[in-house]
């Protein structure tokens, strides 16, 4: 519709094509009526209303992980489990090459992904149904690609590491992952180096002098190669950056997910993963010259000590992240160097020596100060960010009551 220009007039005539006024097909009005108070009133709560809506929204979001108290008794047994099985998955291939067993350590990586691969796709299908299982062909799985090659060479390099060295000094080393994620994450924000970082340091500093002390102490059984030393670093950057890969990927599979659909999503995930690491065993067992005798000295008592501990694991490692949090499993992480040493003493592995076990576990509770810090401070920023949000809505309510009594007096004056 053209503006009116009759008698000189300036009045520009519009429609409003606004659901919430018109009342017609096309409501006429011109620009120059002004709008009554109550219309801009009522236009104002409406705003404020979807404004308190959404805070309230967001304050469920900041609640909803409190509802996984209900589970803290299975969260607990998942953190303690996390550090035996993590040990037993190293230790066991130690004590299979202790019991002079030539085998490829590819080769039980490759039926370990295999097994698992099996049974996390036939759990997807028969308990979330077969139209679950199609949504694998979907493009996102493609990134769990890079996540699958990057998860198997971080376990190839552990069980090459530790058929060179023991296991609970292998776990040591394993702790400079900290060291690449401290790195990553002053990458990642572009910040210097803060509080956890110095933390970080000194416990990377205190893992050299215990590590420098086991490679001169091969009269106590603790025995150590400058190969195992360099498999088990790369191992660390490898395990960091799984790590930060499975949290980045994880989290973005399952935002907005709750029960059994997150959990449908983890299946998927899994699956994919390690479907993923398989291809990527064959390929590094093809580049070293170990693919005609890939499965060479492999027998039950192998499948037992290197491969099934590592199917153990892996599900539960990961559920125990999407239950209990990255920093709880984190913590629980740092005792299994302990309980490796406990078991080369057990079967005769290691000497044991007193003040060595009592550095590892010294080590394991700066490790767990550090973790129990950064998780106080989590805490604190969420805390600080539902008080915002709860003030933020009490302003506004406010605001809303006096608007309406405001509102409220006006009509009763005018009657």
């Amino acid at each position: 519709m053209q503006p009116a220009a009759e008698g000189g007039s300036s009045d520009r005539v519009t429609v409003d094509l606004d659901p919430d006024v018109r009342s017609g097909p096309g409501k006429v009005r011109r620009d120059s009526e002004p709008v009554s108070e109550d219309e801009r009133s009522g236009r104002a709560d409406v705003v404020l209303s979807r404004i308190i809506t959404a805070l309230e929204r967001l304050e469920v979001e900041e609640n909803a992980p409190r509802s996984l108290k209900r589970k803290r008794y299975a969260a607990a047994m998942l953190l303690l489990s996390v550090p035996v099985l993590s040990s037993i998955v190293a230790f066991g291939v130690q004590l299979s090459v202790a019991f002079g067993r030539s085998f490829s350590k590819l080769g039980s990586l490759f039926v370990a992904s295999s097994l698992l691969v099996t049974f996390l796709t036939t759990h997807l299908v028969l308990r979330y149904g077969s139209a679950e299982f199609k949504k694998l062909a979907s493009r996102r799985y493609l990134i769990c690609i890079v996540n699958g090659m990057v998860v198997a060479s971080k376990h190839t390099l552990q069980a090459m590491a530790v058929s060179r060295m023991n296991s609970s000094i292998f776990f040591i080393v394993m702790r400079f992952a900290l060291l690449w994620m401290a790195m990553f994450d002053a990458l990642y924000s572009l910040k210097l180096p803060g509080l956890k970082a110095i933390g970080i340091l000194a416990v990377i500093l205190f893992s050299v002098s215990i590590t420098s002390d086991s490679l001169t102490s091969d009269e106590e059984g603790m025995e150590v190669t400058m190969e195992g030393v360099f498999l088990a670093l790369g191992c660390a950057l490898a395990d960091a950056g799984s790590d930060i890969a499975s949290d980045v990927i994880g989290s973005s599979f399952t935002t907005g997910l709750q029960g059994t659909a997150r959990n449908c999503e983890l299946n998927r995930y899994l699956v994919m993963q390690q479907a993923c690491s398989i291809p990527c065993y064959i390929l590094a067992a093809a580049a070293i010259g170990e693919l005609p005798i890939l499965f060479r000295g492999y027998d039950s008592t192998v499948f037992f000590l290197a491969s099934l501990p590592l199917v153990l694991k892996i599900p539960v490692f990961q559920f125990a992240i999407f239950t209990a949090g990255a920093v709880k499993t984190n913590m629980a992480v740092s005792f299994e160097m302990g309980v490796s040493y406990v078991f080369e003493v057990f079967f005769g592995l290691a000497k044991f020596n007193l003040s060595k076990f009592f550095a590892m576990m010294a080590f394991a509770c700066v490790l767990l100060m550090d973790s129990l810090h950064a998780s106080q401070l989590e805490n604190a920023a969420a805390e600080q960010h539902r008080t915002t949000l709860q003030k933020v809505r009490r302003e506004i309510e406010r605001t809303c009551a006096s608007t309406s009594v405001v509102r409220d007096g006006g009509d009763g004056n005018a009657k």
